[in-house]
């Protein structure tokens, strides 16, 4: 069996908002800055953290799209983790709307926060549900010698597993 990595811990949504309020929105900022160091650390992300949240806070000197950008990628890839993860993922289209309705951050966050959540019960094995059938899953897949299918993206060139809707490396369609 492989050997178990450590992984961040879980966030209750209720905190993440409840020090955003009292901090005034720094939490915020440090938990965006936070989730992108994890994804890029445990998840093997191809990202910077620091990149991401400098361009976030003074992109809106541009009219704010170097801002919705970076937002859209940090969606983007906790998506694409999750589907590695084999779980169900998040529109991050859908949730970059929710940007301009009042209160849809609140939404997003609890969407990035709780795909974490269960990234990590995935990793670690000690969730129950869909991340549990998830790790069992791969155990005795590695189990049984299997023919490797692997479906190419197109933008990248990287492999991805048969029956994959979307590429775990760029995010890009492959159906």
């Amino acid at each position: 069996m492989a050997e178990q990595t450590n992984v961040p811990g879980k966030r209750s949504f209720l905190f993440i908002i409840l020090v955003s309020i009292v901090t005034c929105g720094i939490y915020w900022i440090y938990w965006y800055y936070k989730t992108n160091a994890e994804m890029k650390d445990y998840l093997k992300v191809n990202c910077s953290p620091g990149g991401r949240l400098a361009v976030l806070i003074f992109g809106f000197i541009l009219l704010g799209l170097p801002s919705i950008y970076v937002y859209y990628l940090w969606l983007r890839d906790a998506d694409a983790e999750a589907k590695k993860a084999g779980l169900d993922g998040f529109s991050p289209i859908v949730n970059l709307i929710l940007l301009f309705i009042p209160f849809g951050t609140l939404y997003t966050t609890y969407k990035v926060q709780a795909t974490l959540n269960d990234i990590w019960d995935a990793t670690t094995k000690k969730s129950s549900g869909r991340a549990q059938a998830y790790a069992q899953s791969q155990t005795s897949q590695q189990d049984q010698p299997q023919e490797k299918v692997v479906v190419l993206c197109t933008r990248c060139k990287s492999t991805n597993p048969a029956g994959s809707n979307y590429c775990i490396k760029c995010g890009q369609n492959l159906v």
